[in-house]
């Protein structure tokens, strides 16, 4: 909003519910301003230790919505037409004192809550066999013998992703339009459990509960079968096939492929042939069938308001 209209209403006095134009912000003693600029800029972002997902292997937080921000960067910015340069860097470092941090998560908004939820989740499978067929008839194309180790490494990898997008399709699509399946991932998934929550908050988060979920999940990796299993679990009660050893290996070797550039953690190479593909095709199909059919008869099972019908607040207090 660098360019703000002199007389664009946009700027919310907190004390009196009114929006102020810019000519109005900059007409009011610099407490007022201030508090204002203080309230816009919290009502936009937040400290990423409240709410955003920290992944230490990946070396911090993940900004699924947006960050890190800089907090003068942000204020001037949005305020550089109205208020001092010297003020803003004066607001700026109060806020980083107050709140113990420089560094912001974008708070999610409105147009972060809409979900897409025009497909169904009997879209997945045929989706995905429409892509096996794709990867079988790209083995049936002759490939030179110098391009083949590379083509079938490529393929190979695909395979798992496959796996891995069924997996992921499924388990958000059903999550995020089931209230009883919401709860049960809420309840149980440690990035939510360790969230606190100030009681005047309650009903922002409760709003925005279908979205976080469906931003945290789009950034799980859904080829960990051994975290995915545990999911489907305890949310789905879904058990994954006994016989998932052959997959597992592959879910290793796909990641030797595009992490070690085909190499082993011991530097040896990964050569691939046609019937290795061939086989992991097999075995993923099998997989995801088996999966299917039981995701199928939970679906028929459920008797869940869905998110488009009912929206998320609670119970009347008894």
């Amino acid at each position: 909003m660098g360019d703000t209209s002199e007389n664009e209403s946009g700027y919310l006095e907190p004390e009196s519910g009114r929006d102020l134009t810019a000519k109005e912000l900059r007409a009011l003693d610099p407490e007022q301003q201030k508090r204002i600029v203080k309230h816009w800029f919290l009502e936009r972002y937040e400290n990423p230790a409240q709410n955003t997902p920290y992944d230490s292997a990946e070396g911090g937080y993940i900004y699924i919505w947006g960050g890190p921000h800089d907090t003068d960067e942000v204020l001037q910015s949005e305020f550089h037409q109205i208020i001092s340069e010297d003020f803003l860097e004066q607001i700026a470092g109060e806020l980083e004192e107050e709140s113990g941090t420089g560094e912001w998560a974008s708070i999610p908004g409105r147009e972060d809550f809409e979900l897409d939820l025009d497909y169904g989740v009997s879209d997945f499978y045929p989706r995905f066999e429409g892509s096996v067929e794709v990867v079988r008839r790209l083995l049936r194309e002759k490939i030179n013998e110098s391009e083949q180790a590379a083509f079938f490494a490529l393929l190979y990898v695909n395979a798992i992703t496959l796996l891995e997008a069924y997996l992921a399709d499924v388990f958000i699509s059903l999550v995020v339009k089931h209230l009883l399946l919401l709860r049960k991932f809420v309840e149980s998934d440690p990035i939510f459990e360790e969230q606190k929550i100030a009681t005047a908050d309650i009903f922002h988060h409760m709003d925005s509960i279908p979205s976080r979920v469906k931003n945290h999940l789009h950034v799980l990796p859904f080829h960990r079968l051994e975290k995915v299993q545990a999911m489907y679990s305890s949310v789905m009660g879904i058990k994954f096939p006994a016989s998932m050893t052959e997959i597992i290996k592959a879910v290793q070797i796909r990641h030797d492929v595009v992490h070690r550039n085909g190499l082993t953690k011991d530097g040896a190479a990964i050569v691939l042939s046609r019937t290795e593909v061939e086989n992991l095709l097999m075995h993923v199909e099998q997989f995801v069938s088996a999966v299917d059919k039981k995701v199928r008869d939970l679906v028929d099972g459920l008797d869940s308001p869905e998110l488009t019908d009912v929206p998320i607040h609670p119970q009347p207090l008894s």
